[in-house]
């Protein structure tokens, strides 16, 4: 932890600044304590379950359903011929681990195909807040809080066969002259503007998104 103490000061005052102005003495020590036990966590992750970091933002860059695909994977990890992508978040527990439960996790789904290079990659989220790591698979973090139950690689290929499913029924619309509008006013999505079915992204446990045709 030696490094993090030495260059915790340097952080604030480049990213956080106001946690250094008058009144904030408490909210800053609070936090160093708090990112230093996440920090310490995470470490004793990685050495664990042998991972090697091979960068942080590592840039991603491919194509999707024809378009350019970037993305920047906050963590992306090496471990001879596997590979993980760590997902950084604050806090959000709840809703992340949720998301791999219930196998929603679209941007790890592309952060996993895209990395892994012709396999899917380990994927988990790290809660900063909490110091909990949420896993895919637990053979990428054997201690992880709580893993998925089923084969990481079949249900990512579930998810992309409904991604891929959901673009064509929507470039369907789309040539039919019908067109979604996000409105963040309302929560959830109407029953008529669903693409409806399991073999589809299911959009309505989105909360704040509806979308009229």
């Amino acid at each position: 932890m030696g490094w993090y103490e030495s260059n915790f000061n340097r952080y604030v005052e480049q990213y956080a600044i106001l946690w250094k102005h008058e009144g904030q003495e408490t909210t800053l020590i609070s936090m160093k304590e708090q990112v230093g036990v996440a920090l310490e966590a995470l470490s004793n992750h990685l050495v664990e379950d042998n991972w090697t970091v091979l960068g942080m933002e590592h840039k991603l860059k491919d194509k999707i359903y024809g378009t350019g695909f970037t993305g920047y994977i906050d963590m992306a990890l090496e471990r001879g011929s596997e590979k993980c992508a760590v997902d950084l978040k604050y806090g959000g527990s709840k809703k992340y681990n949720g998301y791999l439960q219930e196998n929603r996790d679209l941007q790890l789904s592309l952060y996993s195909k895209f990395y892994g290079e012709g396999s899917f990659a380990y994927t988990a989220y790290f809660i900063i807040a909490e110091a909990l790591m949420f896993t895919k698979d637990p053979r990428a973090f054997t201690n992880a809080r709580d893993t998925v139950q089923g084969d990481m690689n079949a249900l990512y290929g579930e998810l992309w066969g409904k991604m891929d499913n959901t673009f064509s029924a929507r470039m369907g619309e789309l040539k039919d002259g019908e067109i979604l509008v996000r409105d963040l006013k309302t929560e959830g999505l109407t029953t008529e503007d669903t693409v409806k079915g399991d073999d589809y992204l299911d959009m309505s446990k989105d909360k704040g998104n509806i979308y009229h045709k």
